[in-house]
Order: C-alpha cells, then structure tokens, then sequence
C-alpha cells in the first residue's frame, strides 16, 4: 500500500466518498489511490481550485459547511 492508497482508505474510513480536486503532480499519489479503490472512492475533476472548494462545501451538511 503506498501514500495515495492510505489516503484514500483514510478518507473511506471516515465516511468521505468523493472527492474534488485538480490534477497535478503533487496530487497524483491520490489519483492512484482513487483508480485502485475505485469500488470505494470516486473524483470529480474541477477546472480550479476555487470550483473544487465551492463543490465541496455545497456537497457537506452541517458544521463543515461553515469552514
């Protein structure tokens, strides 16, 4: 199991299923771990970081909507 993979098993754990983001070079380690736990976790590509966020938050309920 490598960085990206814990990462993903992490976020499962904790009951996050999807995740938003932006691709790159510090972000592939988790774009691994996504593509091997795919039945587990899925992405939602943005264009930027700011649209990322916005989903995000638009997507959570209760106290995480405020931060």
């Amino acid at each position: 199991m490598d960085v990206g993979e814990r990462l993903v098993s992490l976020m499962v754990g904790a009951g996050i299923k999807t995740g938003f983001g932006c691709t790159g070079g510090q972000t592939a380690p988790c774009y691994h771990g996504m593509a091997v736990n795919t039945d587990e976790a899925t992405h939602v590509l943005m264009r930027d970081e700011q649209s990322a966020s916005f989903a995000a938050c638009d997507a959570t309920v209760g106290l995480g909507a405020a931060r």
